[in-house]
């Protein structure tokens, strides 16, 4: 059941920071560092790990809070002021993995004095790894890659979306082949071919690694585990996978964003071993996952 505050919205922040064992990450639109520097402070003396991102906009820009911003990371808190625009309005927070804190505060002593605001603390799995999953895309994509995901480029032919999907497959025993698609509503396969390469093994076998060390701990503890314990283990698969493929950022191969990543395939469709070649799809970016398609046929 979910924690609700309407009231004492600071304290109750504070009370709630405070219990962080190993890592904090806030995404916050509007935050007032000085009032939070106590905390902070606290937080990075007993080791734990703090990530904050926020919107580069004049009253975060403050001197006073920049001077607070320069002595936190002097002492290892990760701060990314980032030019959103008027895109950012998240105010989340993400304790050990364990729960995470949202609703319409922000971090300022006008939401806390002036505002009628709430927070609400969840503590459910699926919810917490996808709160983490979104704080990553916080960190990595950029005001402009959150724009050519909400407006894609339009096919000139069909009038629809173009998608760019990352396929690979292993290649011998040390490399992994990788495709680059470039799919739209003129495709009913994968898409067309626009560049390919080769990178390490270890991009193919990771991600086996992480199947593998999941599918070890489940066999390991079959029938010991609560239904909880299991769709914990069951998120927390997700969220590693996600957050894996989504490195994929890095390597855009000369188009504007990787919209998802695919896997080779071979789809059995009936007893005698016949089906077709296939990309599985793995990962889609952000906002995507109702215009792409589970797999493509090669």
């Amino acid at each position: 059941m979910a924690e609700t505050y309407f009231t004492d919205i600071q304290y109750h922040l504070k009370c709630l920071l405070r219990t962080a064992n190993h890592h904090v990450r806030i995404a916050v639109a509007w935050i007032n560092f000085k009032l939070y520097q106590d905390v902070f402070t606290e937080l990075l003396s007993r080791g734990v790990k703090l990530e904050i991102v926020t919107n580069d906009i004049q009253s975060n820009t403050y001197p006073r809070n920049l001077a607070v911003v320069n002595q936190l990371r002097q002492l290892g808190a990760i701060i990314q002021i980032k030019n959103f625009g008027t895109l950012m309005h998240n105010k989340f927070c993400l304790i050990d993995e364990e729960l995470c804190i949202t609703g319409s505060f922000n971090w300022t002593d006008k939401a806390d004095n002036f505002n009628l605001e709430n927070i609400e603390i969840v503590r459910d799995a699926s919810s917490v790894y996808s709160y983490l999953q979104e704080f990553k895309n916080l960190q990595e994509l950029s005001a402009s890659d959150f724009q050519i995901l909400r407006k894609p480029e339009i096919c000139e032919f069909c009038n629809c979306p173009i998608f760019y999907i990352f396929g690979f497959e292993q290649e011998g025993y040390y490399d992994t082949r990788v495709h680059l698609f470039r799919h739209c509503g003129c495709d009913w396969t994968v898409g067309k071919e626009v560049d390919n390469d080769l990178l390490d093994i270890s991009y193919y076998n990771n991600y086996e690694a992480i199947i593998d060390q999941y599918s070890d701990i489940e066999e390991r503890y079959y029938g010991e585990m609560t239904k909880e314990e299991a769709d914990r283990l069951s998120a927390e698969l997700n969220y590693e996978v996600q957050r894996y493929f989504s490195s994929i950022r890095l390597h855009k191969m000369n188009c504007p964003i990787i919209h998802a990543v695919g896997i080779q395939n071979y789809q059995v469709t009936d007893k005698d071993g016949g089906g077709y070649w296939c990309y599985k799809i793995l990962w889609k970016e952000r906002g995507m996952e109702n215009y792409i398609e589970d797999e493509y046929e090669i």
